[in-house]
Order: C-alpha cells, then structure tokens, then sequence
C-alpha cells in the first residue's frame, strides 16, 4: 500500500487530499477488503466514491473508498479527507 497525495487529475480531487492506493500489490484485493473493513470499525461507515460524491446523506467527511479491477490493477483506493484520518490509517497499515 503507498500513500499518495490527491491531485487533480484523479477521482476525489477536492473533497480527499490523501489516498492509499492497492494497485500492484500482491494479495492487493484481501489487503483492500481488511483496510477497509477496518476503516468502517474506526471511522463509520460511508460508500464508494461514485456514489459518495452524488448523495450528501450517504457520506462520511473523513473517508471514501474505490474499487476497480484487480486483475488489471485499476482503482483500487481509500481515499481520506484530512491528514490526521490518514496517519491513524498508516499507522496501522504501513509496513
């Protein structure tokens, strides 16, 4: 898992402004899965980026997630809102 910097060429640009991001990892879609079981336990629940951005009740301020295709190692990301959400993340991520 690396820890990227949001820009504005990528999807969440403007409400997240840190992502971890799983493509190219092996074993990358349980490494997901486990990362962002443990999100919903420590910051609530909240759904897909897509969805997140249309429906105002359906967020969750501090994180998001996105999934694509493992086998083309496409998307594949939890997005986070301020930098104190992604250092508890990375603390228990990072390896």
């Amino acid at each position: 898992m690396i820890l990227k910097k949001v820009d504005k060429r990528m999807n969440g640009y403007g409400q997240f402004i840190l992502m971890a991001d799983y493509a190219y990892i092996r074993g990358g879609d349980r490494a997901f899965a486990e990362a962002r079981q443990w999100c919903t336990d420590t910051f609530g629940h909240t759904v897909e980026l897509e969805i997140w951005s249309k429906y105002d009740d359906l967020q969750n301020a501090k994180w998001s997630w996105e999934r694509g295709d493992f086998n083309k190692s496409h998307r594949c990301r939890i997005y986070f809102a301020d930098q104190q959400t992604a250092n508890w993340f990375s603390l228990r991520f990072s390896s």
